[in-house]
């Protein structure tokens, strides 16, 4: 198989999750987000802290208890809102699915072949089913 078949499959299968209920909700939960300016003004607010957090991890600096609590703090309140906690669990339903077609494009790269009508993994430890062979 070429490439560019391998890349217009990479292509369909991104056009299929673009369709899927998951993506779908994700999509929604961002624009209701981005609509509500509380919800983005506690995530803005959130990112400035974790990124100065990050950038002393970065640097090798210890950052004040204080200043550990402030992140902790604007992460609590930025989950508290609808929007934001409507987001986040739409975005990991959507990570969800991402992860099992990760799992599916490796357990096809591995040789396993696990469906409803039965295993036919090549290998002794079926990870596609769960079935040791």
């Amino acid at each position: 198989m070429s490439r560019t078949v391998i890349m217009d499959k990479a292509r369909e299968l991104g056009q299929e999750l673009a369709a899927s209920p998951e993506y779908r909700e994700m999509r929604q939960a961002e624009a209701n987000l981005i609509q509500d300016p509380q919800a983005s003004l506690l995530v803005k607010n959130f990112q400035e802290l974790k990124k100065t957090w990050e950038r002393a991890q970065v640097q090798g600096i210890q950052l004040p208890e204080t200043q550990l609590q402030k992140l902790q703090e604007a992460e609590e309140l930025m989950l508290l809102n609808p929007a934001v906690r409507s987001f986040t669990r739409a975005h990991e339903r959507f990570a969800e699915v991402l992860q099992e077609v990760n799992q599916k494009i490796w357990d096809g790269i591995r040789g396993f072949s696990c469906g409803e009508s039965g295993c036919s993994c090549s290998e002794t430890d079926c990870n596609g089913c769960g079935q040791v062979r």
